[in-house]
């Protein structure tokens, strides 16, 4: 059997397969990330034999984490849509979570503004090879004066002035942990953002070990086993989805809404511009993937109630079925802002965290997909693509707690669908809903690193059509 477990920010889980990927055991509890993650482990693992009804060991096991918050990055680049999203996109499809970017020459009020933030890592890009080396180099000077003891700077820009930039960084720089990485964009429009993100996922290696307890963890996997970003789990579990295994086809475009207690991440895999559709901008990825840390239903449930109470739902939702309380659903909110690990006690509560989870999710999916935009130009309007087209999705899978404990997954799914916002958005049109009925979407990505067939059985195995569809036009 394979013990597949998850040290997230919130919650500890640890699935148990067996080589078909059947799940055998399953469950969770509080991430102990304040004292030692290991009293959570524990406690998971216990209640695992329990259901096994065997002892288990850590000979075949796996391991994700996005314990402390996961991996918190700053983007530094030249031209906000060239390298500065490039270099996002390569933060993100890493695992990290991207706390802010930054374009063109750093000045001191921004440069005070991300020593304020501390992050764990600077990507610092810029410039074609052969290009523009100034800013670059303006940037590592600034950035040297100015960053925390021990921050982490992955320069990844023009390849000319990179061997300065390191000198800079490494003289003038408070005790900073500096690397170097292939340019993220060495000509205009080419994307070369692979180096990038197996150099952030080395750095969150190290980073993830110092929180108490990882490392005693990292040292019973097998040998050669590595920590995984949760957020790549998932995604190497919806690409896995889209795509099939072995003679196992896949199931065609597939979106997760990931909706959590610090984020709200979303998770898009399939062909991202029909044929023949003009596009602007850099070229969207098959496998993509955005970060929304303004719609945590924890973190920022108090930046949720805000949205909800200022009477948009009319607007966003066709008709709303929620009992919206300003004045309730602000004290509740303030509550669980504080209590993170909150799960709620009664049917209004939960009925309050729907609301909450379907906002996010709808949010964070309009903010993930492109938009149609009509251009002119001498034969006319026409119409042009930016971002990534959604409207061919065939499967929309919503995980996270909220799906779980509210017993309402398919009231949130069928409200982030009906969801109400730019009608130029390239959203799913028509999907089949399910949701991550035992939590586990992470469990089949890092089953991925085993077998990739008994992985797509496993991530099969936990999708579950959702209850309390709604569709009369409710949300």
């Amino acid at each position: 059997m394979h013990l597949l477990i998850d040290i997230g920010s919130t919650y500890t889980k640890l699935v148990c397969v067996n080589t078909s990927g059947d799940i055998i055991a399953a469950a969770r509890s509080p991430t102990t990330v304040e004292t030692d993650v290991n009293e959570g482990l524990k406690a998971v693992r216990d209640e695992a034999e329990r259901q096994a009804g065997q002892s288990l060991h850590y000979e075949k096991a796996s391991l994700s984490s996005s314990a402390a918050g996961g991996l918190k990055m700053v983007v530094v680049g030249l031209v906000p849509v060239f390298t500065v999203e490039a270099a996002r996109r390569a933060a993100l499809g890493a695992g990290a979570k991207v706390l802010a970017t930054y374009s063109y020459e750093l000045t001191n009020r921004e440069a005070c503004e991300i020593e304020t933030l501390a992050p764990d890592i600077v990507l610092l890009a810029g410039g074609t090879d052969g290009g523009d080396q100034r800013v670059l180099l303006h940037n590592a000077v600034v950035l040297a004066g100015k960053l925390p003891e021990g921050t982490a700077v992955l320069v990844g820009g023009n390849k000319v002035c990179t061997a300065k930039a390191l000198e800079v960084l490494r003289r003038k720089g408070r005790a900073l942990k500096v690397y170097v990485t292939e340019n993220i964009m060495p000509e205009l429009n080419r994307l070369n953002i692979e180096p990038a993100r197996e150099a952030i996922r080395s750095i969150f290696l190290e980073r993830i070990v110092k929180s108490k307890g990882v490392a005693e963890i990292t040292r019973a996997l097998p040998r050669g086993k590595m920590i995984m970003p949760t957020p790549v789990a998932v995604m190497r579990a919806a690409e896995l989805l889209a795509k099939g295994a072995g003679d196992q086809a896949g199931l065609g475009n597939v979106v997760v809404i990931d909706v959590g207690g610090a984020t709200t991440d979303v998770h898009s895999v399939g062909e991202p511009v029909p044929a023949g559709r003009l596009f602007r901008g850099l070229p969207e990825l098959f496998v993509k993937r955005t970060v929304e840390g303004d719609l945590g239903i924890r973190c920022n449930a108090m930046t949720l109630a805000t949205f909800i109470s200022e009477g948009r739902l009319q607007d966003r939702f066709p008709k709303p079925s929620f009992r919206d309380s300003s004045e309730e659903l602000e004290r509740y909110a303030g509550f669980v802002s504080r209590q993170k690990d909150y799960i709620p006690k009664s049917s209004r509560e939960r009925e309050l965290d729907v609301l909450m989870g379907t906002v996010a999710g709808a949010l964070a999916l309009e903010r993930h997909a492109g938009r149609l935009e009509e251009v002119p130009t001498a034969q006319g309007l026409v119409e042009v693509q930016i971002g990534k087209d959604l409207s061919q999705t065939t499967l929309l899978i919503g995980t996270g707690g909220v799906f779980n404990y509210s017993g309402l997954p398919g009231k949130i799914l069928s409200g982030v669908l009906q969801f109400r916002g730019d009608p130029q958005t390239l959203r799913p049109a028509d999907p089949e809903l399910r949701y991550d009925a035992p939590y586990a979407l992470f469990a089949a990505g890092l089953m991925r690193e085993v077998d990739e067939q008994a992985a797509f059985r496993l991530a099969l195995n936990c999708l579950a059509a959702p209850s309390g569809i709604e569709t009369d036009g409710g949300a």
